[in-house]
């Protein structure tokens, strides 16, 4: 019997179930006390399963891709890269967070969201800086 593979199944039902509800239901529900939450969960499950399905799309055409990614992930000194990169990122994290929960008492009104937002997008700049210098350094 021949095993299937059910990650591409499921992103691309993910995929056209978040878009349909972004365009068909969304729309209505614009009244409805957590419309932005449902908004914010229903990109990040489209966005999610569109980058899944196109990265198993990109592996399955490129068998060699797959094997150098394979090889990567279980090399050590990538591994170690990727802890460090991580274990900086998370204490940065942890004073920007402060940083926001700092803002947030302060301004006590919407600024405050595009303050954690921030916080998110420079814990993301930060990891992929500190992973480029950790490269670069061992």
């Amino acid at each position: 019997m021949k095993r299937r593979n059910w990650f591409p199944w499921t992103c691309g039902v993910l995929l056209a179930g978040g878009l349909l509800v972004q365009m068909a239901v969304l729309p209505g529900l614009a009244y409805a006390p957590y419309y932005r939450a449902l908004g914010i969960v229903l990109n990040a499950v489209t966005a999610g399963s569109f980058a899944g399905l196109m990265t198993w799309v990109i592996q399955r055409r490129n068998p060699e891709k797959k094997r150098q990614t394979e090889r990567a992930e279980r090399d050590e000194r990538n591994r170690m890269i990727w802890g460090k990169a991580a274990y900086f990122t998370w204490q940065v994290t942890l004073f920007l967070l402060l940083a926001a929960y700092l803002v947030l008492d302060i301004l006590e009104c919407t600024p405050g969201m595009a303050a954690v937002l921030t916080v998110l997008f420079l814990n993301l700049v930060i990891y992929l800086a500190a992973t480029r210098f950790y490269e670069k350094r061992y």
